[in-house]
């Protein structure tokens, strides 16, 4: 069994997960961030959303983990151009959907920027 076919809390619970801790502090750190944001935790990754409009999610994989999010890439700032822009204008009000993927612990706090500038922009988002 690879931790794909794996419920995220089952790999929540699992310390044999290579990048448990790693996976722990993103939860740990985003959580901490605000209050306002919802938090649900599906059987494929940890989501969160503002406004019922879902904008990031956090999908452990077996070398990664990967956090996706849902923003207009051209309006976030990625210097070290580690973003992956998955899908074009798949996302709500076409966004794109950009996936980054952290290895390490100290990749952990450009994750939690591109966390940010996405929710800053849906903070702004004027909705119909």
């Amino acid at each position: 069994m690879t931790y794909k076919d794996m419920k995220v809390t089952e790999i929540m619970d699992d310390s044999q997960y290579p990048l448990a801790e790693t996976f722990r502090r993103v939860i740990e750190r985003i959580d901490a961030k605000t209050s306002n944001i919802k938090k649900v935790v599906r059987d494929d990754a940890v989501a969160y959303s503002n406004r019922d409009i879902e904008f990031a999610k956090i999908v452990p994989q077996e070398e990664y983990v990967d956090l996706i999010v849902e923003v207009p890439y051209d309006r976030i700032i990625d210097l070290s151009h580690k973003c992956d822009v998955v899908e074009r204008f798949a996302g709500f009000y076409d966004a794109d959907i950009v996936s980054y993927k952290i290895r390490i612990n100290t990749e952990i706090q450009y994750g939690l920027s591109l966390f940010d500038q996405t929710y800053t922009y849906i903070k702004r988002l004027k909705l119909d």
